[in-house]
């Protein structure tokens, strides 16, 4: 697993249902996972992987946060 450059669309800091939903460490766990994805959109369902790859100073961050916003954005 490794990150990628990915451009972000500009409507992506506006989308007001992404907005209410999640909090802006989650937005940022949602960045994260389309840098994470590979060149088909797969990506390993390894959240501590992704907690270490995407927050890696940020000891307060708990993985069990990376899959209440996963959850959040299933739904």
């Amino acid at each position: 697993m490794r990150l990628h450059n990915r451009q972000i669309k500009a409507s992506f800091w506006t989308d007001t249902e992404l907005i209410q939903a999640l909090p802006p460490t989650g937005r940022l766990f949602y960045i994260g996972l389309f840098m994470l994805a590979d060149d088909s959109g797969c990506l390993e369902d390894d959240l501590l992987a992704m907690k270490i790859l995407l927050f890696p100073g940020d000891e307060s961050l708990q993985v069990s946060a990376l899959s209440e916003y996963r959850k959040v954005l299933v739904r």
